[in-house]
């Protein structure tokens, strides 16, 4: 299998990996997506950092280390749990 696929493939099944994780990790109490969106996030997650790395690796030298790096990092990003209550479109300035 040339580098490429296989290195692509590699990117993929972690994120997964990363995407299941993720899930796992949540709170009990914590409102749960559908099954399937945190799988499929950190595939989403995966394939796009696969992406920004071999962009990288065309423009400067970067580590081999940067991808998994990368593709945790998106993952998290993506599928962190949200809060309401950090101000965004609330402001609370004591007038109301």
């Amino acid at each position: 299998m040339n580098a490429f696929w296989s290195t692509l493939a590699m990117a993929a099944a972690f994120g997964l990996f990363i995407g299941m994780l993720l899930r796992l990790s949540l709170r009990r109490d914590a409102p749960r997506p559908a099954a399937w969106v945190h799988p499929l996030g950190g595939i989403a997650a995966g394939l796009v950092a696969f992406f920004l790395y071999q962009g990288l690796g065309w423009l400067t030298r970067v580590p081999d280390w940067l991808l998994p790096l990368l593709v945790i990092l998106l993952a998290w990003y993506w599928l962190r749990p949200r809060r309401d209550g950090l101000g965004f479109g609330h402001p609370d300035n004591g007038h109301g």
